[in-house]
C-alpha cells in the first residue's frame, strides 16, 4: 500500500470508521500492528490518510451540506499514529473496541429483521410474502421512490432536517442515503422471503448469519463510499452487491480488491 500511495500523488485514502467493529474479535497484538501500520501510510503520504466516518454522521453531514467527497471522522485524526509508541497504540485499540461495542448495538441501522423475518411476516400479515413481488421490487433498476422504506433510516436521523420525498431519487444532493436505501431495502425483502426461495437477486442480498450483523455493516460502509472513486475490499460478497448495484447504474464507485488495485500501479 506505500508503494501505491507513492506512485499516486493525488490519490487519498479512507479507512472506515465502520470497520472498527470488527476489533471485537481481535487480538490485541493485532489491532496494535493495523494501528501501526496505518500510522506508516500516514507518515509516507501525509494529509492523503483519513479516517471516514460512520453511517449516522455522515448522513447527517449530507443532510445538513452538499458533500463533495468522503465525510471524515471528526474525533480520530490517523496522524497521531504516526511514530507513535506501544503505550499510545493500546491505548487508541482500547478506545477502537469502545467505538466498536457501541456500533454493534445500532448493527442494522433501525431496520430490525433478519432471517427470521419470513416467519415475523407470515405472523403479522398471516400470509407468505409474495415471492414474485419481492424478486420484482429487488431487481427493479429505478430510483428510490419517496414510499419506499429504505430511507426511513436517513429520514429518522435526520430527526426532521428532510423528508423522503425529498431524499428519493436525488442522489446528487443525497447520494449516501439513497445508496444506502438501494441497500437496505433489498436486504429487508429477501430476508422477509423463505430461504427455500433460491432466486439469485434474493439470495445475493439475504443477509448469512441471523442478525446479519456483517451485511448490514457492509451496507453501511458502501454507502458512505458513495462519493469515492473506489471502494477497496476483499469481501467477495459486499464485491457482488456492489457491482450488482453498478451495473444498473445505482452506485458509481467501482469495487476492487487490495490485490487487484496493487498491480494496477
Amino acid at each position: 500500500m506505500i508503494a501505491w500511495l507513492q506512485r499516486s500523488p493525488s490519490a487519498s485514502v479512507y479507512f472506515s470508521s465502520l470497520t472498527v467493529a470488527e476489533v471485537l474479535g481481535v487480538p490485541d497484538n493485532v489491532v496494535v500492528k493495523r494501528l501501526a501500520a496505518i500510522g506508516e501510510l500516514c507518515g509516507v503520504a501525509p494529509g492523503r490518510v483519513r479516517v471516514a466516518a460512520g453511517l449516522v454522521p455522515t448522513i447527517l453531514a449530507e443532510l445538513e451540506g452538499f458533500q463533495k467527497t468522503v465525510v471524515e471522522d471528526a474525533t480520530f485524526d490517523p496522524k497521531v499514529l504516526i511514530s507513535a509508541d506501544l503505550k499510545t497504540l493500546r491505548g487508541y485499540g482500547r478506545m477502537l473496541r469502545e467505538v466498536a461495542a457501541g456500533a454493534s448495538q445500532g448493527k442494522d441501522f433501525g431496520f430490525g429483521i433478519d432471517l427470521a423475518g419470513p416467519l415475523a411476516y407470515q405472523k403479522e400479515f398471516g400470509v407468505q410474502f409474495d415471492v414474485g413481488k419481492a424478486v420484482a421490487m429487488v431487481d427493479d433498476p429505478g430510483p428510490l421512490a419517496p414510499w419506499n422504506f429504505g430511507l426511513q433510516s436517513a429520514v429518522a436521523i435526520g430527526g426532521g432536517r428532510v423528508t423522503a420525498e425529498q431524499l428519493a431519487g436525488n442522489t446528487r444532493r443525497y447520494p449516501v442515503s439513497n445508496l444506502f436505501g438501494h441497500f437496505a431495502f433489498r436486504q429487508m425483502l429477501a430476508n422477509a422471503v423463505p430461504r427455500t426461495e433460491g432466486h439469485p437477486s434474493l439470495g445475493l442480498f439475504r443477509t448469512k448469519k441471523k442478525g446479519g450483523r456483517g451485511d448490514w455493516f457492509d451496507a453501511g460502509i458502501a454507502a458512505t463510499a458513495a462519493l469515492a472513486d473506489r471502494l477497496v475490499s476483499d469481501d467477495a460478497e459486499l464485491k457482488r452487491r456492489c457491482d450488482w448495484l453498478r451495473a444498473r447504474r445505482l452506485l458509481n464507485f467501482e469495487t476492487v480488491m487490495l490485490a487487484d488495485l496493487l498491480k494496477r500501479g
